[in-house]
């Protein structure tokens, strides 16, 4: 029984179908072919389907190929895509470049405000030791005066103790005591202590009497 008819386009859909299914075009044979038809025709025809199918494909391949126009036309469409995407992206970019700038004058200014908050405190500092170097000068003299008027005290104690003593053992009245501790109290020294005269008991001793 001779084998079923088979037509060319038959067999060129059939080498479709295998390209499709993942063979590559100079893979196929008469025997794949012959066997995508279901064994239908002669490989003869089959074989010179195969042959007319290929020698097409460049043909078709050349089809393809764009004309100036096309290219020209597809770089314009290159170059819109890439400018919606290009020109956000500037603008993000110069955005981010003003904020960059403007944070940095600000942090300058903050500096130089630092800068003249430092000289003003460290003025203030310099004014501050000086009052305390002041204030510690006045508390030294302070204390010089203290010593004095304390050694003034002391004196005034003695002398005063000295005439009451001297009442008891000498029965002096009391205009002649009023009259001694008003002259001890003239002799009191306005300097300091150190220049207090000897205590002047020592010059009112009880008389051998």
């Amino acid at each position: 029984m001779s084998a079923a008819r088979i037509t060319e386009q038959e067999i060129w859909s059939a080498c479709d179908g295998l390209v499709a299914a993942g063979v590559e075009a100079d893979r196929i044979s008469v025997g794949m072919v012959h066997e995508r038809l279901g064994l239908r025709g002669s490989r003869s025809t089959v074989n010179n389907g195969l042959k007319a199918w290929r020698a097409q494909r460049p043909t078709d391949q050349a089809s393809m190929t764009l004309s100036d126009s096309q290219v020209a036309m597809l770089v314009q469409t290159v170059k819109t895509i890439m400018q919606q995407f290009v020109a956000p992206l500037e603008a993000a970019r110069a955005h981010d470049a003003q904020q960059f700038a403007e944070r940095e004058r600000r942090l300058l200014d903050e500096v130089e405000t630092a800068d003249e908050e430092s000289a003003r405190l460290e003025a203030a500092l310099v004014a501050e030791q000086a009052r305390s170097a002041a204030l510690s000068r006045r508390v030294d003299e302070l204390d010089r005066e203290l010593a004095h008027w304390e050694g003034v005290a002391t004196e005034l104690r003695r002398e005063t103790q000295f005439l009451i003593d001297s009442i008891g053992r000498r029965g002096l009245g009391f205009e002649e005591m009023a009259a001694r501790l008003a002259a001890a109290l003239r002799s009191c020294p306005q300097g300091t202590p150190e220049s207090l005269p000897p205590p002047r008991a020592k010059r009112l001793g009880p008389s051998a009497n």
